[in-house]
């Protein structure tokens, strides 16, 4: 009446094939999965401590750090400061206002005050919403002017500029600005000079300017197949001899040098830098570093990464900081900018700032 039910002998070839496949699959889909993260957040994952991902994250979301302050007091754990988080980025913390070392290490007996703030905004990407936003609080925090990192919109159109420059022009702030790649691609999609429609809107994209004996350096790098141009360079070697001769025959020198510029020369953990499309830029970007670093430049900014960041070039020595993007999209973190103080003894404090 009933039959046995005979036992279906195994293909072991066949389980250890599917088994391969089912694990071919998977590793396909992680790396997959790998790639598209690093590619459009510009960040490798597998180069950042969780620490430092995780403390970045509490840092950024108020309600979520008190409530694990509240749980590591009630159980007497040991805590992390975000000065020990800054560490671990390999950054370092400006002392307040009130410290008595100047930059160089001297004790110094005259008290320290603020010469003046700007602002550093980066990547908005027609997002001109939290473009003004970011301007309007980066003037209520009393930056006297703005400098700007590339990158406003996707395409680089005349349209799309008008609405940066209209952005720019509402809220009253002297403002500097250079190209980012994605400004350029309209000009070069038909054709002519890559720099065509941000100059005729902005002007050149490399300046220098001086305000209260800082020198501001604003390169022009965006271009990921050309570099930068011989005249580009030319100018740049003239700017600093200038400022050695300044500081030999004039009453009022340069005290620091900072240099600005879209995309990062250098950066540790992402591939969003000079080289990245020409890789014969690499020993372009390592012949700017050098310069920079033979001439007394304190810091190198730039944006285009959309993560703000600071760390060193491992060679020079050279201090970095990546700005934080302004738009929303493609973005790790939250909407946000730099704000950067300048001290009566020169030295100066990074603030990322996010917008509100």
């Amino acid at each position: 009446m009933f039959r046995r039910r005979q036992k279906r002998s195994i293909n072991l070839p066949f389980v250890i094939f599917r088994l391969g496949l089912s694990l071919t699959m998977f590793a396909l889909l992680l790396g997959g999965g790998y790639y598209a993260f690093r590619y459009f957040s510009g960040v490798d994952p597998l180069k950042i401590a969780p620490q430092t991902a995780f403390l970045s994250a509490l840092a950024s979301n108020k309600d979520l750090s008190q409530t694990i302050d509240k749980l590591i007091n009630q159980l007497n754990l040991p805590k992390i400061s975000l000065s020990q988080h800054n560490q671990i980025q390999g950054t370092s913390s400006s002392l307040p206002p009130d410290k008595s070392v100047n930059q160089s290490g001297v004790k110094s007996t005259k008290p320290v005050t603020i010469l003046f703030k700007f602002a550093l905004v980066a990547d908005s990407h027609n997002e001109n919403d939290y473009l003004g936003r970011a301007l309007q609080q980066a003037k209520l925090s009393g930056a006297n002017f703005v400098i700007g990192l590339g990158d406003y919109t996707d395409t680089g159109t005349t349209q799309e500029l008008k609405k940066t420059k209209d952005s720019f022009d509402a809220v009253g702030l002297r403002y500097y600005l250079t190209a980012g790649d994605h400004d350029l691609w309209d000009s070069r999609n038909r054709q002519v000079q890559a720099t065509t429609n941000f100059s005729n809107l902005f002007g050149p994209p490399f300046q220098s300017f001086t305000v209260q004996g800082v020198k501001f350096i604003m390169v022009y790098n965006s271009d990921n197949y050309e570099g930068l141009s011989t005249d580009q360079f030319d100018w740049l070697k003239t700017t600093f001899e200038q400022i050695k001769s300044q500081g030999s025959q004039s009453d009022f020198p340069d005290k620091l040098i900072l240099v600005l510029t879209h995309e990062p020369f250098y950066h540790p953990v992402s591939d969003h830098m000079m080289g990245r499309v020409n890789p014969k830029l690499v020993s372009q970007a390592k012949e700017l570093i050098k310069m920079f670093k033979d001439n007394g430049v304190a810091e190198v900014f730039t944006g285009d990464l959309h993560f703000y960041s600071q760390y060193s070039d491992p060679d020079s020595k050279l201090k970095m900081t990546t700005v934080g993007a302004v738009t929303a999209l493609r973005n790790l973190q939250n909407p946000r900018f730099s704000l950067v103080t300048v001290y009566s003894d020169y030295s100066y404090l990074v603030e990322d700032v996010e917008i509100k």
